[in-house]
């Protein structure tokens, strides 16, 4: 895909408050996000990637730590970061769980001052709420989700574009956030996340949110994934704001046609965004995926806890280890 350049970023998000709220992927976003409108069209160094709160090299980036000190994989971890210049505005919270008091305080902030609004907001939130809240963490989940989706919708104002991006893939010995977390229970939670993911985004389309399934996205992106399992390298961050910088073009009318799926057709990219229409997103599957299955199912393959699947969960196990385990043949 064509990526998208400093000079199309500045432009698109110029005299625009962006406000990304998620994990340390959306934080990834952020440093990719303002180091393209800074006009420099490198990527990321893997130094940057994994720099936070007052790290030496997160300096390279030019944006301001407005809170956080304390460097902790626990759910008291806190970050608030922004890039300010009279033409851009960009912030990042860092969430723990998807309607946290990070997230309170910044909806209430905005609706005490109406006239600091985001023109966008980019939210993410589910691994840290599934793994580092043990009790119902599932169920509860859901129950704040709709809440902070609620919450968002009766404080932001309609012309507010805001995304929602799913979780994406990690590997079954991932580690940071999931270092506590036994191998066999990450295992189950890389199968959970399909219906987590389903979930997240038909909850989403019901607030009219638009969805960014990156879990699709980087199914097959394998190689790509950092040393820790969890995290991505920066080609794969600049493909994302180029999605995001698609997504965005589309809710303000802006032509961006030039960065689209050279394989899908132009005339209805922004048809489909608006129209929100995306039937259980998370489980897209191509004619070669098929293939797979097919070619799967007679071998009655024995995975840890497979008797515990359904055949959904079979075929979303038979396709990761084909991707995690083939993908080079």
């Amino acid at each position: 895909m064509d990526l998208i350049d400093s000079e199309t970023l500045y432009s698109l998000l110029r005299n625009k408050y962006v406000l990304l709220c998620g994990d340390s992927g959306m934080r990834s976003m952020y440093k990719d996000i303002i180091l393209l409108i800074q006009g420099q069209n490198r990527l990321l160094t893997s130094d940057e990637l994994k720099a936070k709160l007052d790290d030496h090299d997160m300096s390279t980036l030019n944006d301001q730590l407005l809170a956080g000190d304390k460097k902790t994989n626990d759910t008291s971890y806190y970050e608030r970061r922004c890039y300010l210049t009279n033409t851009h505005f960009i912030k990042f919270v860092f969430l723990t769980r998807c309607f946290s008091g990070q997230m309170r305080n910044e909806l209430r902030e905005i609706a005490e001052n109406k006239s600091i609004v985001p023109d966008i907001i980019l939210l993410n939130s589910a691994v840290w709420d599934i793994t580092k809240y043990e009790k119902n963490s599932e169920k509860e989940y859901a129950q704040l989700l709709e809440e902070c989706f609620r919450s968002i919708r009766s404080i932001i104002p309609p012309q507010t574009i805001v995304i929602w991006l799913t979780a994406t893939p990690f590997s079954r010995d991932a580690r940071g956030v999931l270092d506590e977390t036994r191998s066999d229970k990450k295992n189950f939670l890389r199968i959970r996340m399909f219906h987590i993911n389903t979930f997240s985004s038909e909850l989403a389309k019901k607030y009219n949110f638009q969805v960014i399934d990156l879990h699709y996205l980087l199914r097959k992106r394998v190689q790509h994934r950092c040393k820790d399992g969890m995290h991505y390298d920066a080609l794969i961050h600049r493909e994302i704001t180029t999605h995001i910088a698609r997504y965005i073009s589309c809710g303000l009318n802006k032509n961006l046609l030039k960065y689209s799926n050279e394989n899908q057709d132009d005339t209805l990219i922004c048809y489909d965004i608006i129209k929100t229409i995306v039937n259980k997103i998370d489980y897209q599957i191509s004619t070669f995926d098929k293939e797979i299955i097919d070619k799967y199912r007679p071998l009655n393959l024995k995975f840890p806890m497979i008797e515990n699947l359904n055949e959904k969960e079979t075929d979303i196990l038979y396709l990761i280890d084909y991707y995690e385990n083939n993908f080079f043949e």
